[in-house]
């Protein structure tokens, strides 16, 4: 019998729990008047080691029970099925097969009551480490703890909320590019000038490549390029004055061009590296643009004149800058709220969120017609280092952050009201159903099934946004605690990790921080 052996089949879920939020091992029925020992020694990792002695008495029961179940797999001779003696069913057997079996069910019917014995509350089914003796029965387990979440003093921080206020220039920005993409170009045979669409090909490469470091960063590939100063505050790929750089070739020319990437540069891929570009022209074309008047704003929607058009940008613009500026501000401030609490774990959750995170991953790389293997050979970077290097960081990460919203959400006492819980499940079905979503559900899924997949998600996301709201109304000094009002002592809470949605973007990009 192998030492280690898992005692999952303990574990009792919750109806439509997923698979990723461990819950306590039920005590089942377990044989009685059961003499038995108990020793705990904690481990660094957030799990218990249980040494369980039980009597040699107990340990002969499970023998009988176990011949008995063993004579109705093996034909003894003379004897019907699970009627043949003890003794014979020894000799005939084998006593040792006797004794794996016992072991096997004097575990799987004691391991309950040696919880119970031993008091914890585990987060997942522990495992039979080793069989240490069996003169008299002892057995050594090792059990998963429930997290621990110790908050810090979360309702002392102070962060203002002053998302930016759209400028004129944003606007004037956007009218710009729109105008542009609503432009006509035709093909000239003259060198480059400002205001041109340019056609490059092109490649880059590192000048002084790390040792084991890939030189090419990107292979020929066509581009088009607008030749402009980019003065409106644009972002210019791959840097800002790039495009200046053709100014004066034409078609058939090549230039090298090195340029040093700082560290801030927007190009993350770029940034701190020294990199030379291979390019040639192939086509140059002028543009010429819309004027930007009246007649313009009814063309492009439903406007009655241009400012009613700009009214309608800045609108979209105070959205988007509103919903950016708050999702980086609530990154920051649960970051600061990580910085000051403490997160005890055991492995298993861990990693359940290293699969979570390579399986969103996988998804993401399928609907690009690639396969994780084939992604690591581009890389030239083995599962291992994969995992360990880029993974594992950001599930540490993420579970970090479930934990510590889930205890924030308890000392908060936020709760879910049930009527906006289901007006916001019929809401999203009725969406899926008159897109024709529904119609592309994988066989074997039930109407039933999704439904409560799609109400969990909602939940989770409803949750997410009262536990945001919470902390922003703290920390901008909108929700203070009354004067009879006490958070709860920062002791180590014991916790159960819940679904939650990120703040940021992380899961559409599981490989990068």
């Amino acid at each position: 019998m192998a030492d280690r052996h898992d005692l999952g089949s303990c574990v009792e879920r919750r109806e439509g729990s997923s698979p990723s939020i461990p819950t306590s091992l039920t005590v089942q029925s377990y044989e009685k008047d059961v003499a038995l020992k108990i020793e705990t020694q904690p481990r660094d990792d957030h799990q218990v080691t249980i040494i369980a002695e039980f009597d040699l008495e107990t340990l002969e029961r499970f023998k009988h029970k176990a011949a008995r179940k063993l004579s109705n797999q093996v034909r003894v001779p003379g004897f019907r099925p699970g009627k043949a003696p003890y003794d014979l069913i020894l000799r005939t057997i084998g006593e040792s097969a006797v004794v794996e079996e016992a072991v096997e069910m004097l575990v799987d019917d004691q391991y309950p009551e040696v919880l119970k014995e031993a008091s914890i509350e585990p987060s997942g089914s522990g495992s039979l480490e080793e069989v240490v003796n069996l003169n008299p029965p002892t057995f050594k387990f090792i059990v998963p703890l429930r997290p621990e979440v110790t908050l810090g003093d979360y309702r002392d921080l102070r962060k203002p909320y002053s998302p930016e206020e759209v400028q004129d220039a944003d606007i004037d920005r956007v009218l710009k590019n729109l105008i542009q993409s609503y432009g006509t170009t035709e093909t000239v045979e003259r060198p480059v000038q400002l205001g041109d669409v340019v056609g490059i090909k092109f490649g880059a490469h590192l000048v002084n490549p790390a040792e084991g470091e890939k030189s090419e960063i990107i292979e020929d590939v066509p581009e088009q390029v607008l030749i402009s100063t980019y003065e409106d505050g644009s972002v210019e790929w791959p840097y800002h004055g790039f495009s200046l750089e053709l100014v004066g070739l034409s078609v058939g020319d090549v230039k090298t061009i090195r340029h040093s990437f700082a560290e801030e540069e927007p190009a993350e891929e770029f940034r701190g590296k020294d990199i030379e570009f291979n390019l040639s022209v192939t086509e140059v074309k002028s543009l010429t643009v819309p004027e930007l008047n009246d007649e313009f704003a009814t063309t492009v929607g439903p406007f009655a004149d241009l400012e009613a058009l700009r009214a309608s940008i800045r609108t979209e613009l105070d959205s988007n800058k509103n919903r950016s500026y708050t999702q980086e501000y609530l990154r920051e401030l649960v970051d600061e709220i990580v910085e000051i609490s403490t997160v005890k774990y055991p492995p298993h959750l861990l990693e359940e969120e290293i699969h979570q995170v390579i399986h969103s991953f996988e998804d993401q790389l399928a609907k690009q017609n690639m396969d994780l293997e084939a992604y690591l050979k581009t890389k030239e970077q083995t599962r291992e280092v994969f995992v360990d290097e880029e993974v594992k960081p950001i599930a540490i990460r993420r579970l970090t952050r479930s934990l510590i919203l889930d205890e924030l959400a308890r000392q908060e006492d936020i709760q879910l009201d049930t009527d906006e819980l289901m007006n916001e499940v019929t809401q999203t079905l009725s969406q899926m159903s008159q897109y024709g979503e529904l119609k592309h559900l994988p066989k074997g899924v039930a109407r039933r099934d999704f439904t409560n997949a799609v109400a969990m998600d909602t939940a989770s996301r409803l949750l997410n946004e009262k536990i945001m709201n919470r902390l922003k109304a703290i920390a901008t000094g909108e929700y203070p605690p009354a004067e009879s009002e006490t958070v709860a002592e920062s002791e180590p809470v014991v916790t159960e990790p819940v679904v939650t949605e990120e703040v940021d973007s992380e899961e559409s990009k599981p490989v990068e921080e």
